[in-house]
C-alpha cells in the first residue's frame, strides 16, 4: 500500500487535535490566537519534513533516483557516466 503525504490542511487538523488534547481548555482553531499562529507553523514544519522523506525516498531506489544522486549509485557500483556523443546515421521520414 503506497503512502500517502498528508495535505496541510491534515496537518493542521492533526496538530490542533494534539494541543486540545494535552491543553483541555484552549481552543487552537481561534483565528489571530498565538496557539493557532503555532499550530500552523508546526504543521508547515511537518509538510516540510514529509516533502523531504517524499524526495529522500525517490533518492534510495536508483531507477527513480535524480542525475546527481545517480551518479553516486553508479560510482558505488564502479559504473562511470560514459561521455556525450552525437548520433550518426540516416533517418527516414514518411507521411504526408
Amino acid at each position: 500500500m503506497p503512502f500517502q503525504r498528508p495535505t496541510i490542511p491534515e496537518l493542521i487538523e492533526r496538530v490542533a487535535a494534539d494541543v486540545e488534547s494535552r491543553l483541555p481548555g484552549s481552543d487552537p482553531r481561534l483565528r489571530r490566537s498565538l496557539l493557532h499562529a503555532l499550530v500552523r507553523a508546526q504543521a508547515g514544519v511537518a509538510h516540510g519534513l514529509y516533502g523531504y522523506l517524499d524526495w529522500l525516498s525517490k533518492q534510495i531506489v536508483p531507477d527513480t533516483a535524480e542525475a546527481e544522486v545517480l551518479d553516486r549509485w553508479a560510482s558505488w557500483w564502479g559504473v562511470p557516466r560514459k561521455a556525450a556523443s552525437a548520433a550518426s546515421g540516416d533517418v527516414t521520414f514518411t507521411g504526408l
